[in-house]
C-alpha cells in the first residue's frame, strides 16, 4: 500500500514537473531571444547594458509568448512560432543595419513593396549573426518539440482556457501599462528619437520598439497645452502682424517666381563628418556657383527615411510629433497644408516627376491629393539612362532632361512650381565594376570593400555636381524669374563607418543628419543670408519668401519669429538657437514658448479635429 501511495506521489511530482518545465522553457526562450535581437541589432554595448533593461526586454519578449500561448493554450505552439518568426525578424534587422544603417521599426510594416524594390540592388550576404539566428531558430524549433511530447495529451478545456485568458490579458496589460502608458512609467521618454547607438544599443531592441509601434499607433502627438483656443489666439496674432523682410535681410525684388525643389537621393557632403582627402574634387560646379546660397539642412533621420524627408520639405511640419510613422502611408494628405496648397491658391500650375514606381512609399496617392497638377513616374518616359552598371537608378543628367521636357510643357501665362525626387545616388555602392568609379579616396580602408563603396558613391556625387550644373546653365537663358533649391535626403548608409569619432555627440547627432543644400536663382540673391545649419521644416516657407510670392500666416510665422531664434529644428528631440546651443524640447529654455506655438499650429492643420484654422493655413487674400 505505501508503494502505491509512493509511485502515485512520485507520478503526481513528475506530472507537476511536466506541467512546469514549458513554463521554464519559455523562460530561456524568452532571454535567448533577447540575445539573438541584440546580436542581430549589432549591440555592441550588450555587456554594458543595465540589468533593468536587460530584464524589460526579456520580460517583453517573455509577454510575446504568453500572448499566443493564452490563445492557442500550448506552449509548443507558442515557442515554435516565435522562435522561427522572431529569429527571422533579427536576418531581416541584419539587413536593415547592414544597407540602411537602421533597425527595422513599425513604419516599414506599411513599406515592405519598397523595401522588396530597394532590396534588389542590393548583394545579400552571408555571415555569423545570420548563422546564429539560424541556429537559434532550428534550436527553438527543437525546444518546441519537447513541449509538444509534453503537452500532446493535455485535454483542452474551456474553463481552463477562459482562465489563462484572463490571467494571460491581466498580466500582459499590467505590464506594459507599467512600463510605458502610466503617467510615471519606468521607460524613459523618447528613447526612440536618439541616435540609433544611444537608442536600440542602450535600451534594447525590443523596448525601444515598442515605443515605435506605441507612437506610431498614436500617429500624431498632441502637444502639452494645445488647446483650440490657443490656435485662435495665434489667428488673432497673425492677423495683427506686421509682415517683414522674413529673412531678416533685403527680400529679392520679384514677384511669383518658378520654383524648383530637388530632393537628391543620398546627398551628402563627406567632408562634413571626416578628412578624407579625394584624387579630384567631388563637387566644384556646385561650391563655386554664383549667386547662391549654401549650407546644410538637418534631416529627421540618418542613412533612410526618403518619405520622412519629402513630408518636411513639402509641408513644413516637423516629424517631432509624428514618431515611428511612414507619413504618405499613414496621414490622409488630401488638401493638407503645403508649398503646393500655398502656391496653388496665388494661380501656381505644380508638377511632380520621380523616376521610380508609383507605387513606392503611396506617392501615387499622396502626390494628387496633395495638389499636384501633374505627376510624372518612371514608366511615363523611355529616355531613361544609367551609370555603367547602376541599372537600378537613373542618372541625374537623364532625370533633369525630363524635368527640362516636362517643364516647357508647362502653361506659360501662369508661374510654376515643379518638386523632382532622384534616385541616382541610392545605395548599394558596390554595382559598378570598382575600376569604374572616377572618383577616388586617397586614404587606405582595411575593409578593402568599404573603400569601393565610398569610391562608388563619391563618384556618383560627382556626377550629381555635373548634372545641376548642366541644369543651372540651361535654366540662366529664361525670361522668367527662377528659384531653384536642391537638398540631399539622407546620408548614405556607411557613413558613420568613416565619420570622425571625436566629433561631440550632440554635434554628431546633427552632421549625420545634414545634407547640403544650394539655392541659385536668375535673379540677384546678394541680399540674403541663410544660416549654415537649417531645419528641414523650414524650407517651404523660404523658398515661398525667395520666390517672391504670398506666405501663409502659419508659414510666416517660422519664417519671422521662429527662423532668426532656433535655426535647427529636429525631429530627434532637441534643437539648436542662433549661438549654437542645443536645447531638448521638454526642458525650459527662452524659446519654449515660441516652439510651443508652432507646435499648437502643426497639431491643429494635421489633426484638425475640433476645427482647422482657416486663418492660419490660407493666405488671406488671393493675389
Amino acid at each position: 500500500m505505501e508503494k502505491t501511495k509512493k509511485r502515485m506521489n512520485i507520478k503526481e511530482q513528475m506530472k507537476k514537473g511536466a506541467a512546469l518545465l514549458p513554463w521554464l522553457l519559455a523562460v530561456a526562450t524568452a532571454v535567448v531571444l533577447f540575445l539573438l535581437t541584440e546580436i542581430c541589432n549589432y549591440n555592441t554595448k550588450l555587456p554594458q547594458m543595465e540589468k533593468r533593461n536587460i530584464a524589460m526586454n526579456v520580460a517583453i519578449l517573455f509577454c510575446v509568448l504568453v500572448a499566443v500561448y493564452v490563445l492557442s493554450d500550448r506552449w509548443w505552439v507558442s515557442i515554435g512560432l516565435s522562435g522561427i518568426l522572431i529569429p527571422i525578424l533579427g536576418i531581416i534587422n541584419i539587413y536593415s543595419i547592414q544597407f540602411r544603417n537602421t533597425p527595422i521599426s513599425a513604419r516599414d510594416l506599411f513599406n515592405a513593396r519598397s523595401a522588396m524594390n530597394v532590396l534588389g540592388s542590393y548583394t545579400i550576404t552571408w555571415s555569423k549573426r545570420v548563422a546564429f539566428a539560424a541556429v537559434v531558430l532550428l534550436g527553438l524549433c527543437a525546444v518546441a518539440f519537447l513541449c509538444f511530447l509534453l503537452e500532446r495529451r493535455k485535454k483542452h478545456t474551456w474553463k481552463r482556457w477562459g482562465i489563462q485568458l484572463a490571467a494571460g490579458t491581466a498580466l500582459i496589460v499590467s505590464f506594459f501599462w507599467w512600463e510605458c502608458f502610466a503617467p510615471n512609467s519606468i521607460k524613459p521618454k523618447n528613447i526612440s528619437t536618439l541616435r540609433y547607438e544611444e537608442g536600440y544599443q542602450v535600451y534594447g531592441f525590443m523596448q525601444v520598439s515598442v515605443e515605435v509601434f506605441q507612437k506610431a499607433a498614436y500617429k500624431v502627438e498632441k502637444p502639452e497645452g494645445y488647446s483650440r483656443e490657443k490656435v485662435a489666439a495665434l489667428e488673432e496674432k497673425s492677423q495683427n502682424s506686421v509682415e517683414g523682410a522674413g529673412l531678416g535681410n533685403v527680400a529679392p525684388d520679384i514677384s511669383g517666381a518658378d520654383i524648383f525643389l530637388i530632393i537628391n537621393e543620398s546627398w551628402y557632403d563627406l567632408s562634413l563628418v571626416s578628412d578624407l582627402t579625394t584624387d579630384v574634387e567631388v563637387m566644384p560646379r556646385i561650391k563655386n556657383m554664383e549667386n547662391t546660397l549654401q549650407g546644410y539642412i538637418v534631416e529627421p533621420h540618418i542613412s533612410s527615411g526618403t518619405n520622412l524627408t519629402e513630408y518636411e520639405a513639402l509641408t513644413g511640419n516637423s516629424l517631432q510629433l509624428m514618431q515611428g510613422i511612414t507619413p504618405f502611408n499613414s496621414l490622409h494628405m488630401e488638401g493638407a497644408t503645403s508649398i503646393v496648397s500655398c502656391l496653388k491658391e496665388q494661380g501656381y500650375e505644380t508638377a511632380v516627376l520621380h523616376p521610380e514606381s508609383r507605387d513606392t512609399y503611396n506617392r501615387i496617392v499622396a502626390y494628387p491629393a496633395m495638389g499636384f497638377d501633374s505627376y510624372y513616374f518612371i514608366d511615363d518616359f523611355e529616355n531613361w539612362e544609367y551609370w555603367e552598371q547602376r541599372t537600378g537608378y537613373v542618372t541625374d543628367e537623364s532625370n533633369f532632361n525630363n524635368v527640362m521636357q516636362v517643364y516647357e510643357k508647362m502653361p506659360e501665362d501662369s508661374p510654376r512650381f515643379f518638386y523632382n525626387l532622384t534616385t541616382q545616388n541610392h545605395g548599394d555602392y558596390t554595382l559598378n565594376s570598382y575600376w569604374k568609379s572616377t572618383v577616388h579616396v586617397q586614404e587606405e580602408f582595411e575593409d578593402e570593400w568599404q573603400g569601393y563603396r565610398v569610391n562608388e558613391y563619391l563618384s556618383c556625387v560627382n556626377l550629381t555636381d555635373e548634372a545641376f550644373g548642366n541644369l543651372i546653365e540651361e535654366l540662366a537663358g529664361q525670361e522668367r524669374p527662377v528659384l531653384v533649391c536642391m537638398l540631399g535626403d539622407h546620408a548614405p548608409a556607411f557613413l558613420e563607418s568613416v565619420a570622425d569619432k571625436e566629433l561631440g555627440p550632440e554635434e554628431m547627432a546633427m552632421k549625420l543628419r545634414s545634407t547640403p543644400y544650394v539655392i541659385w536663382a536668375n535673379y540677384d540673391l546678394s541680399g540674403i543670408s541663410l544660416p549654415e545649419y537649417i531645419g528641414l521644416p523650414y524650407i517651404p516657407a523660404i523658398l515661398v519668401e525667395l520666390a517672391g510670392a504670398q506666405q501663409l500666416p502659419y508659414y510666416a510665422y517660422m519664417i519671422e519669429e521662429m527662423l532668426p531664434q532656433v535655426p535647427v529644428l529636429t525631429a530627434y528631440s532637441q534643437y539648436r538657437d542662433k549661438d549654437g546651443n542645443y536645447y531638448t524640447y521638454d526642458e525650459e529654455s527662452p524659446y519654449k514658448e515660441l516652439l510651443q506655438s508652432y507646435f499648437y499650429m502643426e497639431y491643429n492643420t494635421v489633426k484638425g479635429k475640433d476645427g482647422r484654422s482657416d486663418t492660419l493655413f490660407h493666405l488671406s487674400e488671393n493675389p
